[in-house]
């Protein structure tokens, strides 16, 4: 995310004191389990590490993806108060949210996007 915010202040002209992000859903801390791939670089590029994963054991981990995309966006500049959040796991809500990890295949689809102001 803070690579992301760069390249929008550099490529045009954004400031990030004046964007407003949202973190839509994702799986939550609660379902989004990791093996020692995510763990091994999260901890080797990451300072803050602790705080987005709970290790449960050996080589294994819960992750937040939500929490460690929010300090990301934090390290870019972004004020607190200009970033939303939907704190719903798209794994544990099947009735509102697809799910490749809960459904074991692609079963839709969600979007995001970048809105520019008219110069």
């Amino acid at each position: 995310m803070a690579e992301t915010i760069r390249s929008c202040v550099n490529e045009f002209g954004a400031k990030p004191e004046h964007m407003h992000l949202a973190i839509g859903p994702s799986i939550g801390p609660c379902c989004y389990e990791v093996d020692e791939q995510v763990i091994n670089p999260l901890r080797s590029r990451y300072p803050a590490w602790p705080g987005v994963l709970q290790e449960t054991r050996e080589g294994k981990g819960f992750l937040d993806l939500k929490q460690l995309i929010y300090h990301q966006i934090r390290a870019g500049g972004v004020p607190d108060s200009q970033i939303g959040r939907v704190d719903h796991c798209t794994h544990c809500r099947d009735d509102l949210f697809y799910s490749y990890r809960r459904e074991g295949q692609v079963n839709g689809s969600m979007y995001s996007g970048i809105i520019l102001p008219a110069a």
